[in-house]
This record gives structure tokens, sequence and C-alpha cells, in this order.
């Protein structure tokens, strides 16, 4: 399966450079015409459509997630570098929608609009991060 920057690697353990690359939005020119040119090859592809309604339709299945709950990528929904595909990530709290604004008036992009969990998890030194997070991309971790 072509991969996209919102979609696991082949290998889902993130060690992908491209999709590193592509999640921080710093990309080469090379790997922007790499991205297009994988999307338009798998957008030719003849399942194509009925794998966009499914991820599209576990998007929309969305679950009401507790603070303290432990949580995971869907299949197919990372858009971010962390945390990688598979491990765990907790809720520790949720972000009021302002609509297209934030609370000091500033215009939020769609994505930002979408964010509205707060995760937390440890990084290589053990210290903790707190990212926000749209929950439509997230289901309840299996330990």
């Amino acid at each position: 399966m072509t991969d996209f920057p919102d979609e696991a690697p082949d290998d889902a353990d993130g060690s992908d450079p491209d999709h590193a690359a592509l999640s921080q939005g710093n990309q080469p020119q090379a790997s922007v015409e790499q991205f297009i040119n994988a999307y338009e090859e798998a957008a030719a592809e003849p399942r194509y459509v009925d794998t966009l309604k499914s991820v599209a339709s576990e998007y929309l299945d969305r679950e009401k997630f507790q603070l303290g709950d432990v949580i995971e990528w869907k299949v197919s929904m990372r858009n971010a570098l962390f945390p990688s595909y598979g491990r765990p990530v907790v809720v520790v709290g949720h972000v009021e929608n302002h609509g297209n604004s934030d609370a000091s008036g500033r215009q939020q992009s769609a994505d930002e609009q979408l964010e509205d969990i707060l995760i937390g998890f440890l990084d290589g030194d053990l210290d903790f991060i707190i990212r926000r997070a749209d929950s439509g991309r997230f289901t309840l971790f299996n330990e």
C-alpha cells in the first residue's frame, strides 16, 4: 500500500523518513513530488474509493475518552510524528472548541478545530510531553 502522511508506513514502526518529513511540513521538493506521485498512483487503484470510505467511516466513529484513558492511533489515522503506531498515550485533557477561532480570536486551521483532546507521552528522556490531538484518530489501547 502507498504511504500517505497520515498513514502508517508499511513497516508500521514510524521509521519512514519521508513520512516523518511530510508530518513535519518541512519536506524537500523531491519528497513533495514523491508524495504527489504516490498519491496519484494510489488514487488510481480500483479499491481506492472503498478504502477511502472505510477509513472515513472509522474516523467518524469517535470514541468518548475519559481523563486517564490509554489510547493509540487507529489504523491509517496517524498524522503526526509522535506517537508511533502501536505506542500508547494517555488522555490528560479535553479542549474546548471555539469554532474557527481560538479563545484569543486567532483563526484556527481545520486540523486545529478538530483537536479536541490533550494527549501525553514520555519522550526518549522520559520527559512528559503533552500535545493536542483529534480524538477521531484514536482508539483505546490494546494492552
